[in-house]
């Protein structure tokens, strides 16, 4: 149940929820959603995954740059 509240208020990507008197509600629909976001198949390339993180820091311009370099 902690981890579910961590999940509420975590600042890049909060869980919806509805606040009701003193009950939080999360719709099965929502967190399923939610959960979605985070989905990975395989292993994912370290280099790649460098690179869009670098990418999605310096701006959308440099991002493609960084893939072709990484690819290599």
């Amino acid at each position: 149940m902690r981890k579910l509240r961590d999940y509420l208020d975590e600042p890049g990507h909060p869980l919806p929820c509805y606040r009701i008197g003193g009950k939080i509600l999360v719709r099965r629909s929502d967190y399923d959603a939610w959960a979605a976001r985070f989905r990975q198949v395989g292993q994912p390339h370290v280099a790649r995954v460098v690179a869009e993180v670098l990418a999605d820091l310096s701006g959308p311009q440099r991002h493609n740059e960084r893939l072709d370099r990484a690819s290599t």
